[in-house]
């Protein structure tokens, strides 16, 4: 045996020198496995005991603390949300306070689940209370906001509403009707009184009910107190108002006992009205939230969050259980962790230093056989195939990789010779095939090279617009079909050039007859033009005139015949007239009795305002701005009444001016008579005359008609004819800017190039205009005047 075969045993091990490398394992793996069973079977149990208060910690004691604070949470929320309706009236408020109690039922439900886990019985019991408690709070929050903007919200409110407001209308409504049916009677001193007594008791009472009404709204006591001040007041214009009731109509007195039947009503109400404001229950919502929800909710926050203490704080709730009970389970599991890391530190330390026993022993019995055999493979796939491997004959696994490696290595020897012979022959065929495709690369490219120098060729010749050019040349089979197809390309280009060459001819030859033919055609419109327009001017006149005078003639007979109708409606007149005067003198004299009861009138007027002003004067400082009244209404009298006299002066001296008119009226039908007569003789005398001369213009108009749509006719001609030349003029120049272009090519049969066979361009032929005369342009003017007659001929000439 070779020395690489020798395997060095290490103390203690030679009961495993000779056992093969999965039996060596298998008892190193052995050892570690058992080592590593009793550190995981400790660390288990210590684990599952950490592991079952960590998950009672967080499936317990954890959520019910949060659960709790936010059922603390969602308590508050409510709370907050329904003092906020209640002081906005927001309808989104209620909408929140349903999505909080919807948070708040699913949370007390989640917390109802883990209570059914409570150790303690003492937090089961709380929470059964509180659970009662939390339905209770949820009825009084539904109660509060139920009746809340509603009448019941404000039983003061409510009161004024539904039983003083209307007996207050009651007595308003009296009132007014009692001063209405005062301002229709006599204004003496007793009325005078009277009337001011009721004034005041309308006002004390509306400034009453106005204080009323401010202190239901603010509570202020100073309302209260100016109410009975103008209460005591109201009542003293009441009994003033009792004991002038001599002084009032059968009316006012009905009304009066409608105004004590109703206060007999309406006077006990204030009192309750202030006894209901000034009570804690004047706002019933926010009096329900104050007696019934807030004591509930302190009473669930001592079961949940605990008692308060002195210093503010709870404790001795549910939740305070709850984190007192997770503080313990939590210092029991750090002192678990802690003892687990002690055991696990001690384990880790008797299991590396047997592991590095057992790598040590391991290393000896397997590892430097291994190394050696290594060595032996490099040398190998160096190239070295005359090595002795060690390790060959062992009974071991590597004996076997030893072997099988040395039966390897005789088999590669003999493989590598073979592939040497196989490489030389493959590198003899390769030559040989590039050298064959080289060649007919070269061949190729010669044949194409001839192939583009041909095309090129064409197509330069086409460039200079030489089209007899063709590829002659034969090219190869592959490429017969681009000779003829450029061929062809070319021999349809040149036909396609030669038959635009023909036709730019003929369009240039046409183009310059229909221009000549176009500019004499114009010549003669606006000749024909000009004639009409002179003759349409001179007929224009002559209409005008003959218009002229049938429509003076057509006036005189209008005038005439309105001037009989004046004349003979002007007799009338006259009678009318005289009896108009007569009627005028009548309403004088009722006029003047009129403006005596005006006197009269503005006189007692004046006598009221000096008493409206004796009377302001007692009244002092109240009645300054009523004397003023008085003062303006007595002066307006003095005014009227001044007036009333010197109208009543007027009217006398116009009586006797009236007696002069009658006189000359009469006279003036007698002139009237003798004129009408004059008058209906000319007026028949003209009507000839105008029926003769209105028959005379319709004549001349037609004519006058027919001359201008003559002449509109000619110009629309003659501006389409000078259209048609300009056009012509335009398709000329345009085809011989084609001649010119197709000019360029060299045909078959055609010289060097096409420019023989295109006609050279006519020269254009100028119109010269015909003047038109000072006369026409007048005419013209005056026929656009006249275009209205010739409507039809002008639209059947734009359907042309």
């Amino acid at each position: 045996m070779m020395p690489s075969q020798q395997i060095v045993t290490t103390p203690g091990a030679g009961f495993l020198a000779d056992r093969r490398i999965s039996t060596k394992l298998l008892a190193g793996f052995t050892a570690v496995s058992a080592i590593l069973a009793i550190a995981v079977g400790f660390t288990l149990g210590v684990v599952n005991s950490a592991s079952t208060t960590v998950e009672r910690m967080a499936n317990l004691r954890v959520p019910v603390a949060l659960d709790s604070t936010e059922l603390v949470g969602n308590l508050y929320s409510t709370l907050s949300t329904l003092r906020g309706y209640l002081l906005t009236g927001n309808p989104q408020g209620k909408n929140d306070r349903a999505a909080m109690w919807k948070e708040l039922d699913a949370t007390s439900a989640s917390f109802d689940a883990k209570a059914e886990r409570f150790t303690n019985p003492a937090n089961k019991k709380m929470w059964a209370e509180a659970k009662s408690l939390l339905q209770e709070f949820r009825a009084a929050q539904d109660k509060a906001e139920s009746v809340a903007f509603t009448p019941d919200a404000f039983p003061a409110t409510r009161l004024l509403l539904n039983e003083a407001a209307p007996q207050a209308a009651i007595i308003f409504g009296a009132i007014t009707k009692m001063i209405d049916i005062e301002e229709g009677l006599e204004a003496t001193v007793d009325r005078k009184r009277l009337l001011k007594t009721m004034a005041d008791l309308r006002g004390n009472f509306a400034a009453a009910a106005a204080q009323l009404r401010m202190f239901l709204l603010s509570g202020d006591k100073a309302n209260k107190d100016e109410y009975a001040r103008l209460a005591e007041t109201y009542q003293r214009a009441y009994s003033s108002l009792n004991n002038q009731r001599a002084l009032l109509t059968p009316s006012q007195k009905t009304s009066f006992d409608n105004l004590t039947n109703a206060y007999n009503v309406f006077s006990p109400l204030p009192a309750k009205m202030f006894e209901i404001r000034e009570s804690a229950q004047w706002n019933v919502p926010v009096h329900l939230l104050a007696t019934e929800a807030a004591p509930r909710a302190l009473k669930i926050l001592d079961l949940i969050d605990g008692p308060k203490q002195a210093d503010g704080t709870r404790s001795g709730g549910i939740k305070t259980n709850q984190k007192l009970m997770l503080v313990e389970e939590r210092d029991a599991v750090l002192r678990d962790m802690s003892f687990l890391q002690q055991s696990q530190w001690t384990l880790l330390f008797v299991g590396l230093l047997l592991a590095g026993l057992i790598a040590f022993i391991s290393t000896r019995l397997i590892a430097t056989p291994i190394q050696k055999l290594t060595g032996g493979m490099r040398q190998l796939a160096a190239g070295n195939f005359d090595i002795v491997l060690p390790g060959v004959g062992r009974k071991d696994e590597i004996g076997d990789i030893a072997g099988a490696v040395d039966e390897f290595k005789k088999r590669l020897a003999e493989k590598m010779r073979l592939e040497a012979e196989k490489e030389a022959e493959i590198t003899r065929r390769e030559q040989a095939e590039r050298d064959e495709r080289t060649r007919r690369e070269t061949e190729q490219a010669r044949i194409v090279a001839e192939v583009v120098a041909e095309l090129g060729q064409g197509l330069e010749n086409l460039a200079r617009g030489n089209l007899t050019y063709r590829v002659s040349k034969e090219f190869t089979a592959e490429y017969k079909k681009v000779q003829n197809d450029f061929n062809g390309a070319i021999e349809q280009l040149q036909d396609t050039v030669q038959r635009i060459a023909s036709s730019s001819m003929e369009i240039s030859n046409a183009a310059a007859e229909i221009a000549t033919a176009t500019t004499d055609l114009s010549q003669r419109t606006e000749e024909q033009a000009a004639s009409l327009e002179e003759t349409s001017a001179s007929m224009e006149e002559i209409a005008a005139t003959v218009k002229q005078n049938a429509e003076n003639a057509q006036r005189a007979n209008e005038l005439t015949r309105e001037t009989r109708d004046v004349a003979g409606h002007g007799e009338a007149v006259v009678a009318e007239a005289v009896t108009a005067m007569a009627r005028i003198e009548e309403s004088s004299r009722r006029i003047s009795d009129i403006i005596s009861v005006i006197d009269e009138i503005a006189r007692q007027t004046n006598l009221l305002a000096l008493n409206a002003a004796v009377e302001a004067a007692r009244a002092g400082e109240a009645g300054r701005g009523f004397a003023v009244v008085a003062s303006e209404v007595r002066s307006l009298a003095q005014r009227s009444s001044q007036a009333a006299k010197d109208i009543k002066d007027l009217i006398v001296n116009s009586s006797g001016q009236v007696e002069q008119g009658v006189q000359l009226v009469n006279r003036a039908g007698d002139s009237l008579k003798e004129i009408l007569q004059s008058i209906r003789a000319v007026a028949d005398i003209v009507a000839d005359i105008a029926d003769a001369s209105s028959e005379q213009a319709a004549g001349v108009d037609q004519i006058n008609k027919a001359l201008a749509q003559m002449d509109e006719v000619t110009q629309q001609n003659s501006a389409l004819v000078e259209e048609n030349a300009a056009t012509a003029k335009t398709l000329e120049d345009q085809s011989n800017a084609l001649d010119g272009r197709v000019a360029v090519f060299q045909l078959d049969g055609a010289g060097p190039s096409v420019a023989a066979v295109v006609a050279p361009p006519r020269a254009a032929v100028v119109r010269k205009p015909s003047p038109i005369a000072p006369a026409r342009k007048a005419a013209a003017s005056q026929g656009r005047r006249n275009v209205q007659g010739a409507l039809a001929v002008k639209q059947e000439w734009e359907e042309f």
